[in-house]
């Protein structure tokens, strides 16, 4: 896939009822993953969700 330009993709949730979901052939992932970054913590900012790590 490299040699075409394309990466796979591998996305993970909190959702216990569809944790992972894998893509094949995604072209130009580290601009893909920089928007779903934005995205992501765009919306968190949105809805006042706040992650907490166990120690």
């Amino acid at each position: 896939m490299r040699l075409v330009g394309q990466c796979l993709l591998h996305l993970r949730s909190s959702d216990a009822g569809f944790q992972t979901v894998i893509l094949y052939g995604i072209p130009n992932l580290e601009s893909l993953a920089d928007t779903l970054r934005e995205c992501s913590l765009r919306e968190r900012s949105r809805r006042k969700v706040t992650t907490f790590v166990q120690a």
